[in-house]
């Protein structure tokens, strides 16, 4: 019987060609709004390697960036505990940009490192698809949302401010994925391995973006975003932050 096969063929290093997710701009109001189903997870994920090596330099570390931020809240997801395949996908999508990042913005010209970033970026689709978004995702969301695609850039500058804030909580999960990228030895403590990882995904964090855009939002907006980030997070089994924690990330991001 005929059967209509979805492609996406990706040309940058995002992770969301893998996801359940997508995003569309309102041609009326100009609003993106984010929509999730398992419709748009394709059956065939085409990675032109040669295509996304000659993406222009700053959307390609853009895309970098935040599908190593989604990789990691993938990776601190309770839940991932139980699926060991997908945290799996989670690492190979950390090790492939982790290490190759820096690579590719020093030297834009690097064809191999970039290549091996933009497969870090399928990775991260294939991990994320499984348990959905983390908070600072949410909260990217709701920027992009309200002030346009430009905010996007907050997503790994949400989730270093919230490692930094509550990384204490998730030492275990941070130790190991630092053991993983081999930021530390294998004979290192849990505490110093997972400050040995924040300390390096906030390096990354302040090479993303040098001057983000204000964010315009009243104490009020602020907090409810946090509360529908809160709501939100819950359908995705997270449960670790209350309305006030969301609010104190969302403040140290925005008074950067």
């Amino acid at each position: 019987p005929y059967t209509t096969l979805f492609r996406s063929i990706v040309t940058d290093n995002s992770s969301s060609p893998a996801t359940s997710f997508a995003e569309f701009k309102d041609s009326t109001t100009g609003k993106w709004t984010l929509c999730m189903s398992n419709y748009f997870i394709p059956q065939v994920v085409v990675v032109d390697t040669d295509l996304s090596v000659r993406t222009e330099i700053a959307w390609a570390l853009e895309s970098s960036f935040n599908a190593l931020a989604s990789s990691v809240e993938v990776y601190i997801n309770p839940a991932s505990t139980f699926n060991p395949a997908y945290r799996a996908n989670a690492v190979n999508a950390c090790i492939s940009i982790f290490t190759n990042i820096k690579k590719i913005k020093d030297d834009p010209d690097d064809p191999y490192a970039r290549r091996l970033v933009s497969v870090g970026g399928i990775y991260s689709g294939m991990a994320s698809g499984m348990f959905g978004l983390g908070y600072n995702h949410l909260i990217t969301h709701h920027l992009i949302s309200r002030f346009g695609v430009a905010y996007g850039s907050y997503h790994i500058v949400l989730l270093s401010c919230a490692l930094t804030l509550f990384g204490n909580r998730i030492t275990g999960s941070l130790a190991t994925l630092a053991r993983e990228l081999h930021l530390c030895t294998a004979a290192a403590g849990d505490e110093s391995a997972a400050s040995t990882f924040i300390d390096g995904f906030k390096r990354i964090a302040d090479m993303s973006v040098k001057e983000l855009p204000p964010v315009e939002l009243t104490e009020q907006e602020i907090l409810r975003i946090a509360e529908d980030v809160r709501k939100e997070a819950v359908q995705f089994g997270l449960t670790m932050l209350d309305q006030r924690e969301i609010t104190s990330v969302m403040n140290m991001a925005f008074a950067r």
